[in-house]
């Protein structure tokens, strides 16, 4: 069963971060100095052209994120909530941490709490496809508020992912594996 992780994506930063690593694969050769030896074979089986798009999270405050983050496997989809009804759908084919390629990305930035970080909880993915998906609509599929905002990276259960799945006619992935299983690729 695929998971649907809820990321905003409406901010500034956000979107651009999504336009410079999302719909601009990065190039294999800034993505390979920072990465293990087995990360850089698992991103190079996954490039278009010599590129790989790229996504991260940040830690969180409380380091709540980092659980988050291992739930992610590949076959899973990253759903990127724009803002008004536009989202974009993305495949996770990796995930891998580092906060060297993360830096050099996206840099940092600042918690509430004046923390730093950067984005090093990161996911290769596929190329991304649009939809409309109305937020009220969204929040129905997966049991939240009406008009609830998407205001974190969030990792659904099965019912509410499945839900998503089914409305957006997404193949369900068997590289995720059935519920009960191991997941392959969380760390």
């Amino acid at each position: 069963m695929s998971n649907i992780i809820l990321q905003p994506c409406a901010n500034k930063a956000a979107q651009e971060h999504y336009t410079s690593t999302m719909l601009s694969p990065v190039p294999l050769s800034l993505v390979h100095s920072h990465v293990s030896l087995p990360d850089q074979a698992a991103l190079t089986t996954f490039s278009d052209n010599g590129g790989i798009r790229l996504w991260g999270a940040k830690p969180g405050e409380d380091g709540r994120n980092a659980a988050r983050w291992k739930r992610v496997a590949p076959g899973d989809y990253l759903l990127f909530v724009h803002g008004g009804s536009r989202v974009s759908v993305a495949e996770v084919s990796h995930t891998f941490r580092s906060q060297a390629l993360a830096r050099s990305l996206w840099g940092e930035t600042k918690t509430a709490n004046g923390k730093v970080q950067t984005w090093e909880y990161m996911f290769a993915l596929l190329e991304p496809r649009d939809f409309t998906l109305p937020t009220i609509t969204l929040n129905e599929l997966i049991g939240r508020k009406r008009n609830a905002a998407v205001q974190e990276f969030v990792v659904l259960g099965l019912e509410p992912s499945a839900s998503v799945v089914e409305f957006l006619d997404l193949p369900d992935s068997p590289a995720a594996g059935d519920e009960g299983e191991t997941r392959p690729g969380v760390r």
